[in-house]
């Protein structure tokens, strides 16, 4: 590498086993808790581990599919959405 060239560091997306996902607390995006997740969708066939499509969740005693696009983020300790939905 050259004197000046700038680098760029590689980050590898960490891998969350399904598992600690699952049952998770489902939180707006002020970390209120409004439901629960019950299950991820993944988009399959493609190479590596599949990328989550969204989420099957409980809030007030009622399923709904939340598109991974209303996630601001995907943990351990639960799911955050960008804004509130109209569940």
């Amino acid at each position: 590498m050259e004197a000046g060239q700038a680098t760029k560091a590689r980050r590898t997306p960490e891998v969350l086993p399904l598992s600690q996902v699952l049952g998770s607390p489902l939180r707006d995006n002020e970390g209120g808790r409004i439901g629960r997740v019950d299950d991820l969708i993944v988009r399959l066939g493609g190479t590596g581990y599949p990328p989550i499509t969204g989420f099957l969740v409980s809030v007030a005693g009622r399923q709904a599919f939340v598109s991974a696009d209303a996630a601001s983020n995907i943990a351990r300790d639960g799911v955050v959405l960008v804004t509130i939905l109209g569940l």
